[in-house]
């Protein structure tokens, strides 16, 4: 298995322990979708961070999700999903950005491509 990041339920997105993750709807206007909060050390120096990124439950990767750019996360085993493409946080003057892939003439806070481990079935947003 590759980077694992502990699954909680309904979790306080601020206490969500290190390695660790939840997964909260998110709305704008009429649109809504599933973001994944991540709690995990920042590759460059170290430092325990929070980012984001909207994922599509049982979908691909897409561009053009409703809440932007988006991850794919599928089911891969009992309690376990995966999410695809790689997640790549990036440092860009002053901004945090989240693209795929290697990204070579930006620093890189934190790259993986992480599953999610210890998910109970009957999750809101298992139906996508």
């Amino acid at each position: 298995m590759g980077f694992a990041l502990q699954y909680h339920s309904s979790a306080l997105i601020e206490s969500l322990p290190l390695g660790h993750c939840t997964i909260h709807r998110a709305r704008d206007g009429a649109k809504t979708w599933w973001n994944l909060w991540i709690h995990v050390t920042r590759t460059n120096d170290g430092a325990p961070d929070v980012f984001v990124v909207p994922v599509i439950p049982n979908g691909d990767y897409t561009e053009n999700g409703p809440g932007g750019r988006s991850w794919g996360l599928k089911k891969t085993g009992p309690g376990e999903w995966q999410v695809s493409p790689s997640i790549n946080v990036l440092k860009d003057n002053d901004k945090t950005v989240v693209v795929t892939g290697l990204a070579p003439e930006s620093i890189s806070l934190w790259h993986q491509t992480p599953s999610l481990v210890y998910v109970p079935d009957g999750e809101p947003w298992q139906a996508g």
